[in-house]
């Protein structure tokens, strides 16, 4: 079965076809240009020798005329030396002459010859350099289109080669995304298993506390059930006692219920007494245990896990845990801690270390003073700034008197969205460039309600000054 490409690679390989095709087709318009010029070249040789030809031919035609002017002179006057006495001749001035023309004849002759001779050597010449010239333009266009044959030879190499490197490049980032991705999972499925160890921890511990507790309970059920054992077995002694004495002695009623009394109230007493034992005893120890449970925890902190479900996990159960201890309440903290900002941003400086472990922030004023943590270990700088906009950037006005419209995926009475810009302690000035107008809900207003809430659904508390808001109304035609 054949496999196909991906769609990449084919559209790249289409692309070098398309490529290569257009370099065949510009090879061959070069060698078509070449072709045509050697072939202009050789008719313009042809036509420098045609017309040379026809320049030397012209050059006879009027050599011959001229001889043949001559010979008519020539026999004309032979024939005049021929004729009778008694007719008029013309005679040659002498024979000096007639040798002075015959030597200048013979000496056009050998110079005709030579030019003729010249003309011949001229055009073979030509015809000579043509051909050479023909070769040579030949040889060029030769050369030229194995030149471009092999420049799109290599062309052709240095494309197949990108796009080897192409597909290799995308094979190993495939192979890499794909590392990553099974990396990711491996990582995903490590959190989860640790995560479930995690909540079978919490699950156990909780389930061992239940089972304490259970214990604890029982344990003061049985020894509430012996301390009324004990009461009755008392009750019945004293009883046993009060009739054995009864008829020995004659005491005054007032004085057996007197005493009777006080030692009702000593019954007391003893019980109140050893309950607020067990009270104390068992307060104690629940107080050990929390205290070592806390430990363990503030170490944990103190150390502050990697994973970051972990590390939000353990400040869960420091919550938990500082739930159950009494809390001391500090009025004031500067003895502790000191606060001061440096390039605007909040430092904090413990000022005994040996007795501060760390300090715990809320999440929204950890993120106003610009800690990333809620917990903060020691003296140090707030990585970021401080946000006087406590994490709110945009604010939402809501409108009772309109109709509400669709936001997201319900309907609320939502006039405007207005974003939060400038600076901690100005006044702000926002005007809609282009008001929305929304329909009312009744022709009749008693009373306008606005109310200016976050992205959270939380209204927003301004520490200072006033708020003011124009409605602008649009009668509808």
């Amino acid at each position: 079965m054949k496999r196909r490409a991906p769609p990449d690679l084919e559209y790249e390989m289409k692309r070098a076809k398309r490529e290569m095709s257009e370099a065949e087709k510009l090879a061959r318009i070069a060698a078509s240009n070449a072709a045509f010029a050697a072939e202009a070249k050789k008719q313009q040789v042809l036509e420098e020798a045609k017309n040379e030809a026809i320049r030397l031919s012209n050059y006879v035609w009027a050599d011959a005329a001229k001889k043949k002017g001559l010979k008519e002179e020539a026999e004309e006057a032979a024939r005049a030396a021929q004729a009778p006495q008694g007719a008029p001749v013309t005679i040659p001035a002498s024979n000096a002459k007639e040798e002075e023309l015959k030597r200048k004849e013979e000496a056009k002759k050998e110079q005709d010859a030579k030019n003729a001779e010249d003309a011949r050597r001229e055009a073979k010449r030509q015809e000579d350099a043509k051909k050479a010239q023909d070769a040579k333009n030949e040889e060029d266009a030769r050369r030229e289109a194995k030149r471009q044959e092999d420049a799109k030879k290599a062309e052709d190499a240095k494309k197949e080669e990108d796009a080897r490197r192409e597909t290799k490049r995308r094979e190993d980032a495939k192979k890499a995304e794909d590392a990553k991705k099974e990396e990711e999972a491996r990582r995903e499925t490590k959190r989860r298993e640790e995560a479930k160890k995690a909540e079978d921890a919490r699950i156990e511990a909780k389930r061992q506390e239940d089972a304490k507790k259970e214990e604890e309970e029982k344990k003061e059920e049985e020894l509430k059930k012996k301390q009324e054992e004990d009461k009755k077995i008392i009750d019945h002694h004293l009883s046993v006692v009060a009739d054995f004495l009864k008829p020995f002695t004659e005491i005054p009623n007032e004085i057996i219920n007197a005493s009777n009394k006080a030692f009702a109230d000593e019954e007391k007493r003893k019980q109140a007494a050893i309950d607020l034992h067990y009270s104390v005893e068992k307060d104690a120890l629940r107080r050990i245990e929390i205290g070592k449970e806390y430990n363990e925890v503030v170490l944990s902190v103190l150390d502050r896990p990697i994973d970051r479900h972990e590390y939000i996990n353990v400040k869960e159960k420091l919550e938990r845990i500082r739930s159950k201890m009494e809390k001391w309440i500090v009025q004031s903290g500067n003895e502790y801690l000191h606060f001061k900002t440096v390039d605007d941003r909040v430092a904090i400086e413990f000022k005994d270390p040996d007795q501060i472990l760390f300090v715990e922030f809320e999440p929204s004023c950890a993120y106003f003073l610009g800690f990333h943590d809620t917990i903060v270990r020691k003296s140090c700088t707030a990585p970021s700034n401080l946000d006087y906009f406590g994490n709110v950037s945009t604010l939402y006005l809501y409108c009772d008197i309109i109709d509400p419209i669709i936001v997201g995926d319900q309907k609320n009475q939502l006039l405007s969205v207005i974003p939060c810009k400038g600076n901690y302690g100005e006044m702000i000035h926002h005007t809609i460039p282009q008001p929305r107008y929304l329909p009312i809900m009744n022709s009749t207003i008693n009373n306008i309600k606005v109310e200016l809430l976050s992205e959270f659904g939380e209204p927003i508390n301004f520490n200072w000054g006033s708020t003011i808001l124009v409605l602008h109304f649009k009668k509808i035609k």
